[in-house]
C-alpha cells in the first residue's frame, strides 16, 4: 500500500454490478481506473471482504506484514465499522489488486458469496473511501429500481432532444421566411385577438324569428311592387 503518491480523491463511484463472465447468474464488481490507485491500491495488494449487512461490504487492505504465504496469516479481524459477526457463511474473502488490460489497478469481486450477501446482477452500488485503507461498497437501489430509474432519464433526454428538434426546425423556417417572422413578433395585442379562433356567429333563436320577419316583409312587398307594375 503506498499513500504517499497521489493525493487521496474521495469522490464516491457510482457503479452497477454486472454478470459474471465464468457464471452469468452470479453477482460480479469490477473497481478498476486510477481511482483505485489514488485511493492507495496499488498492484499486489491484498485485500479481505467482510459483511456488514445485506446489500453492504467493506474491503480492506491487509498489513504487509500478513500477507504471508500462509493463508493462516491473513484471517484478520474485521475493520471496526464492521459490527456483524462473522457467520459461517459471512466468513472474509480474500482479493486482490492485480493489472487491467489498460494497466491500471483492479479489483473482481464476484462468487455466490456476494449473491447471498445481497447483491444481485443488475443493482446500483456506491463506492466510498471508508478509511485510508477501507472501501465501502452498499447497495442503493436494485435492479428494477435502477432500471425504472434509467428509463425515466431516457424519457427526459428524449423531451429534451424533441424540443430541440423543433426549436432547430423553427429557426430554419425563421430563417427561410423572416418577414413573416418579424410581422408576427410585432403584432400588437389588439391583433393578437385577431388571431384567435373565431367565436360561432349564429344568432340566437329570438334573433332568428325576428330576421325571419324581416325577410318575409321585404319579400311580400316586392311581390306585391311587380303585380302592380304589371
Amino acid at each position: 500500500m503506498s499513500f504517499a503518491s497521489f493525493p487521496v480523491e474521495t469522490k464516491p463511484r457510482l457503479l452497477t454490478v454486472s454478470a459474471s463472465i465464468r457464471n452469468r447468474n452470479l453477482p460480479q464488481i469490477i473497481l478498476s481506473g486510477a481511482w483505485l490507485g489514488h485511493w492507495g491500491f496499488n498492484f499486489g495488494d491484498r485485500l479481505s471482504a467482510y459483511f456488514v449487512g445485506c446489500g453492504h461490504l467493506l474491503i480492506k487492505a491487509l498489513p504487509v506484514q500478513e500477507t504471508g504465504d500462509d493463508p493462516d496469516s491473513c484471517q484478520e479481524a474485521p475493520p471496526q465499522v464492521a459490527t456483524l459477526p462473522i457467520l459461517k457463511n459471512r466468513r472474509p474473502h480474500p482479493l486482490s489488486v492485480y493489472p487491467s488490460y489498460r494497466w491500471l489497478p483492479q479489483v473482481t469481486i464476484t462468487g455466490a458469496w456476494l449473491r447471498d450477501w445481497g447483491m444481485a446482477v443488475g443493482d446500483r452500488i456506491c463506492v466510498t473511501l471508508e478509511a485510508e485503507d477501507v472501501i465501502n461498497i452498499k447497495k442503493t437501489l436494485s435492479a428494477a429500481e435502477w432500471q425504472k430509474v434509467k428509463r425515466q432519464k431516457e424519457l427526459d433526454q428524449e423531451r429534451k432532444q424533441e424540443a430541440a428538434d423543433a426549436l432547430s426546425t423553427l429557426k430554419e423556417y425563421k430563417d427561410k421566411y423572416p418577414a413573416l417572422f418579424e410581422q408576427v413578433a410585432n403584432l400588437k395585442k389588439k391583433r393578437i385577438a385577431t388571431l384567435k379562433p373565431a367565436r360561432s356567429t349564429r344568432p340566437s333563436q329570438p334573433d332568428q324569428i325576428v330576421n325571419a320577419a324581416v325577410e318575409y316583409s321585404i319579400a311580400t312587398e316586392r311581390s306585391t311592387s311587380l303585380s302592380v307594375a304589371s
